[in-house]
């Protein structure tokens, strides 16, 4: 048997890497991620086309008859226990509603599990290819399964930082291994001589002058103006934007699809949504806490004290969720940094994310009852905060960019970011390791430009390229669905590369 691939990407299939893939005999057979109301790529016998949205929640009836799927048995379910506890929890990304209930996504979790053990073995399945991290319970799965069948499995992911960069790795705690590994062979060879692309110079430049200093007082008062109003219109309008989703969905279904099944398909969008929605209402009334709110409990940062800035990261995201793993909790990362601070004399200011959309009245309660935490209001600028600490703490984001480029030494909890190896990056695994690298920060931990510009050539050499994300954006905002041309060389050869010494093309399922 030769390489069977499943494209869990529907974008990466819309450009045609499965195409490419087949037509320079690297692959066999490709099954591919694929929305109903999106142009394909050239027919090929050699694809089959799978829909993508069940993956995103349990409707696989609208797809298939579940009836004549094999039963889940007791064997890979008890295989897949480690991984049970986090695709449960990634039934709280649907529609990023941090509401759910367990028995609701337990069911919906074994169907993702019958339906995608069912898939992988009918298409004898032993390469996976994915563009992002698991952004659904179904994908989760799919990753989970990965790990479970031993199935290579190909991820390359975005980040914001930079932007028209994709890192890879062969799993959620690998991904950017590839540019540290890089990085610490640079240095060891004393690599000086080198020119980075203009894409990161440009990006490193915005992270170092971010906010210039004679704009400050005029970019604080934009900020909480801008800020104001983004959340005023927006938890005001919240529930219209969800039925306008709602309705978007079906119109979509009806206009763009090729299945003639149009009733059902509507039916059950129209189902989902209801139910999501009425998951909104109770979030609303018995859970949510406004920014506005949490302004109102947090504090002004005094500078003049010792202190770690810890930046929370949107939830449900996937910094958080699945990549900080046994961190995905971010309370529990705050409780561990601040013992350990504790012990050092050292505050630990807790800023909330200006985009995030509100979590519980609990969470904040948690936080501000241990002993030397303190809630930092979202008009504080972030640069001063950093600027004056001794460091930041966080599972992923900016920030951590942000921090390295102002020469302040960072502590990771998890997976979740990818700067492997990169200088200053320090991850945090228990109080007595976080007590002896603060105690090293306070005394000063020193970080060079020349390492920082030698990390970012690693980055050039050991990334895949992306088209800009302005453009991007532009193009989906114009419901242009086509993508455009875009050089797959450096895909291409990444998966030749990976074929080569992670597949085992004789390998037999009998799960």
């Amino acid at each position: 048997m030769g390489v069977n691939l499943y494209l869990a990407s529907e974008y990466e299939y819309r450009r045609g890497l499965a195409n490419r893939l087949l037509e320079e005999d690297i692959i066999d057979f490709c099954l591919a991620d694929h929305f109903p109301w999106t142009e394909s790529p050239d027919h090929d016998d050699r694809i089959v086309e799978v829909d993508h949205r069940p993956s995103a929640n349990d409707e696989y009836k609208i797809v298939c008859d579940m009836n004549e799927l094999p039963a889940v048995s007791k064997d890979l379910i008890e295989r897949m226990q480690p991984y049970e506890s986090m695709a449960i929890k990634m039934g709280m990304r649907f529609l990023n509603m941090p509401i759910t209930e367990y028995e609701e996504e337990k069911r919906k979790y074994l169907q993702h599990l019958r339906y995608w053990n069912y898939m992988l073995d009918h298409y004898h399945i032993n390469l996976i290819v994915t563009h992002n991290t698991p952004h659904s319970q179904g994908k989760y799965v799919v990753y989970a399964l990965s790990r479970v069948k031993k199935i290579p499995m190909l991820i390359w992911d975005a980040c914001g930082t930079f932007g028209q960069r994709r890192f890879w790795g062969d799993s959620l705690s690998s991904i950017g291994k590839s540019v540290g590994d890089r990085y610490l062979e640079l240095t060891r060879k004393r690599v000086n001589d080198f020119v980075l692309e203009d894409d990161i110079i440009n990006d490193y430049d915005i992270l170092k002058n971010k906010v210039i200093i004679s704009e400050r007082k005029q970019y604080d008062t934009k900020i909480i103006t801008d800020r104001a109003t983004f959340y005023a219109k927006s938890y005001k309008d919240k529930r219209r934007r969800y039925i306008y989703q709602y309705f978007r969905q079906i119109c979509r279904s009806i206009i763009k699809t090729r299945s003639l099944d149009l009733f059902n398909q509507n039916r059950q969008w129209f189902r989902i949504c209801r139910r999501r929605f009425y998951a909104y209402q109770y979030y609303k009334r018995h859970l949510e806490c406004p920014i506005s709110e949490y302004n109102k409990i947090a504090k002004t940062a005094d500078m003049t004290q010792r202190y770690i800035v810890f930046f929370l990261q949107v939830f449900p995201e996937a910094n958080v969720m699945p990549r900080a793993g046994v961190f995905s909790e971010q309370y529990n990362s705050i409780q561990l940094l601040a013992r350990a601070a504790d012990r050092c004399g050292v505050y630990v200011y807790v800023k909330e994310h200006p985009h995030n959309p509100g979590r519980s009245w609990d969470f904040y309660d948690e936080i501000r009852y241990i002993r030397n935490v303190i809630l930092i209001k979202t008009n504080v600028l972030s640069q001063e905060l950093i600027e004056n600490s001794l460091g930041v703490a966080t599972q992923s984001g900016t920030c951590i960019w942000e921090a390295i480029s102002l020469k302040k030494p960072v502590f990771a909890f998890g997976n979740a970011h990818y700067w492997k190896h990169c200088p200053g990056v320090i991850d945090i695994v228990d109080e007595e390791q976080g007590e002896s690298v603060i105690r090293k920060a306070i005394e000063g931990i020193k970080i060079e430009e020349a390492d920082i510009k030698r990390y970012l050539f690693a980055i050039q050499l050991e990334t895949l390229k992306e088209v800009n994300p302005e453009e991007e954006i532009m193009r989906v905002m114009d419901n242009s669905y086509k993508i455009p041309e875009f050089d797959l060389s450096d895909r291409v050869r990444l998966i030749k590369s990976f074929i080569s010494q992670s597949v085992d093309c004789e390998r037999l399922y009998n799960d």
